[in-house]
């Protein structure tokens, strides 16, 4: 059994959204590998805006570096709920 629950246009939801990875890290073509701990996001926004993914651009990314959640470009309204050290 499925429970439904309405939502008004302008109240902020949590929602979790998947990671969607962009682009080559320089640091995998230096022999390097892509660990990706994290594949889901925790973010509140309008129940309207609900964005399909987060898009992580790993082009810039050398060995040893990483991208944290407070790295991340969120569209427009988008609040992560998720640890910015993570």
């Amino acid at each position: 059994m499925s429970i439904s629950r309405r939502v008004a246009v302008d109240e902020r939801i949590v929602v979790t959204v998947p990671l969607e990875i962009r682009g080559v890290a320089p640091g995998v073509n230096a022999g390097g590998t892509l660990d990706q701990p994290m594949h889901t996001l925790s973010v509140e926004c309008l129940a309207v805006s609900i964005p399909e993914s987060i898009r992580v651009n790993v082009g810039e990314l050398q060995i040893g570096s990483a991208i944290h959640v407070r790295d991340l470009v969120l569209p427009d309204g988008v609040k992560a709920m998720t640890d910015p050290d993570a």
